[in-house]
């Protein structure tokens, strides 16, 4: 669904008594929808950290003497930054960035064939991730480069006409969520308890999706192709 289809979800749905979309019409007030977006990106970062709605990969170049490797862009080909890494390690291109949407870190593969052991403490070739956005990596091949598939998070909605890219079992969670939001700042008792009832509901669409698997959600064990940074 577009951002417009979601305000006229709210505006007819879950916030139609509330004074933002007082019109009647299916629209929000202008002044509001910064607002709405706001609350509907943490409603997204949430609901992608919940469910793995979307998996990505990056090739991760080994570097000599270096052990710890983080996964944000300035680190990156295309967006290296030398104030922060003498070089970068992170291979990506021009039409596909890396960019700053890792929520955890999934499986790694080696171009030696095969896939490294993740976060074992009873195993030496474990990479290690001691935050989110951060692989340690203590034994390291000639030449090893990683690939690294990974659970991202959507794309930051800027209040432009975007795709929000939800599989439709999840927009109610969506709407509920930012409803949620929504009264949970006006700050009122009656706002609070209305607030509570919205949490309630996006708590358990998320739950009777999750025991229906209506998602169908499985987390691939195809390794990723090291030919996509130009190696074989």
């Amino acid at each position: 669904m577009l951002l417009n289809d979601l305000y006229n979800m709210l505006a007819y749905g879950e916030l139609s008594n509330h004074h933002m979309a007082s019109a009647g019409d299916g629209t929000l007030l202008l002044a509001k929808r910064p607002q709405i977006v706001h609350f509907a990106n943490e409603a997204l970062t949430r609901l992608y950290t919940k469910f793995v709605l979307k998996e990505k990969s990056c090739i991760v170049e080994l570097q000599e003497g270096n052990t710890l490797y983080r996964l944000l862009p300035e680190y990156s080909t295309t967006g290296f930054d030398n104030s922060v890494v003498d070089a970068p390690y992170i291979r990506d291109t021009v039409n596909e960035p890396f960019l700053d949407d890792v929520l955890k870190v999934l499986a790694v593969y080696t171009n030696y064939g095969g896939q490294r052991p993740l976060n074992d403490s009873n195993n030496c070739w474990s990479v290690n991730t001691p935050t989110v956005k951060t692989l340690q990596v203590n034994m390291v091949r000639s030449n090893e480069v990683l690939a690294v598939t990974y659970q991202a998070k959507h794309v930051i909605l800027d209040g432009t006409n975007q795709e929000i890219e939800l599989p439709s079992p999840l927009h109610g969670a969506l709407t509920a969520f930012i409803a949620y939001k929504v009264y949970f700042n006006m700050n009122t008792p009656e706002s609070q308890t209305v607030s509570q009832g919205h949490l309630a509901m996006f708590n358990s669409i998320c739950a009777d999706t999750t025991e229906a698997d209506a998602l169908n959600l499985s987390i691939s064990g195809v390794n990723t192709r090291f030919n996509l940074g130009g190696w074989k």
